[in-house]
């Protein structure tokens, strides 16, 4: 197998709503569509999902466009035998924009090798269950999506609104509910005494609290808080980060996302080594577009049961319009995993060039005369 092309091109999607979190209000959804060409016949695609800023992780979306412009052309011409012969002539820096390029790479070798991503990864379920995140100003559409069969509603938590959330937990007892921070709370003692009160009013799972916790700090609360689940998330942005909370902390809960890990096998690799020691590993969204909630997907489902709702939904849900032609198929709760090869969807190219910005860039292999 032989890279022989990759092509790249700048998207932005309108979301149906403003996604507001603690790091930012979100309108537009900037990607990077990245297709490859394996051996002039197999295309596979991936996506960049950094953000417009560094709010959320070190590397933003013109970062990872500065990544892909110095780095591409070295990548056109590399083969190998099977996945990992390809995978491992890639950069290691860059996480965003790598993950992009990996994506492209299991779904053309997927293709290649007429294998589903779910297949590739190895031993996996059928479906997934799935939650929902709400933003901030969402709080009317949690009896919508609790009708809708979400197994876990996530809200995306910046101000200690206790009463709201302890109004939400009596009207729907038997839902499970997480709360996201984003990092948004300080380390102080009035903080620590609401995270206790939300663990009392039956909380499932809170992802990163605190704004500058250190190893210390978030070990101690998640001890203090069992067993209300503290989970990491702006802290990994590389599977040695994931390494050394293991090593460091006693924390019970890592949110897995591929894109800001450095790619699929990135992925695949905290899952296991998460499980090893035996915290729970569980797939976070980062406003993918179909083509990355797939992906999502397929991961989800090679955690073994009992497997955590991962943060998967409809993505007209999100987007005006998404760059896939068909949705992924939701039923009680739960996401059924591709089956097609590769990552398994169909792209929607009239939506993608009604939503491209910039221009489209290609490089090819030089053919010998």
């Amino acid at each position: 197998m032989q890279i022989t092309q990759i092509t790249y091109r700048q998207l932005a999607l309108t979301l149906q709503n403003p996604f507001k979190t603690a790091h930012d209000v979100t309108d537009q959804r900037p990607l990077i569509l990245i297709a490859i060409t394996i051996d002039d016949a197999y295309v596979g695609y991936g996506e960049v999902q950094a953000f417009a800023n560094r709010e959320y992780a070190p590397q933003s979306q013109n970062d990872a466009l500065g990544w892909l412009k110095t780095h591409v052309a070295q990548l056109v011409g590399i083969q190998g035998e099977k996945l990992e012969d390809l995978l491992v002539q890639l950069p290691n820096d860059g996480q965003f924009a790598r993950a992009g390029i990996e994506m492209a790479l299991w779904d053309a070798v997927g293709k290649y090798e007429h294998r589903s991503l779910a297949d590739m990864l190895g031993e996996h379920t059928e479906t997934a269950p799935v939650g929902i995140a709400l933003g901030l100003d969402e709080m009317g559409e949690i009896d919508q999506a609790q009708k809708a069969g979400y197994r876990r509603i996530k809200l995306k938590q910046a101000n200690q609104q206790f009463e709201a959330i302890g109004d939400v937990i009596a009207i729907y007892p038997d839902q499970l509910f997480s709360l996201d921070f984003n990092a948004s709370l300080d380390d102080s003692v009035t903080t620590k005494d609401y995270l206790k009160q939300l663990q009392k009013l039956g909380i499932d799972l809170i992802e990163e609290p605190f704004k500058q916790g250190s190893f210390a700090t978030y070990d101690a609360e998640a001890q203090a808080l069992l067993p209300l689940k503290l989970s990491l998330d702006e802290h990994l942005n590389s599977i040695a980060d994931v390494q050394m909370w293991l090593a460091e902390t006693q924390v019970p809960a890592y949110t897995i996302k591929q894109g800001k890990l450095g790619g699929i096998q990135a992925a695949k690799q905290a899952i296991d080594i998460v499980l090893e020691q035996e915290k729970l590993p569980w797939i976070g969204g980062m406003l993918a577009s179909g083509l990355g909630r797939a992906v999502d997907a397929a991961l989800a489902s090679y955690i073994p049961t009992p497997q955590y709702p991962a943060d998967i939904s409809q993505g007209n849900r999100y987007f005006v319009t998404d760059i896939v032609a068909d949705d992924l198929t939701f039923e009680a709760g739960h996401v059924q995993i591709p089956k097609g090869p590769g990552i398994g969807v169909t792209l929607n190219w009239p939506a993608i060039l009604a939503h491209q910005v910039g221009p489209t860039e290609t490089i090819k292999l030089l053919q010998k005369p």
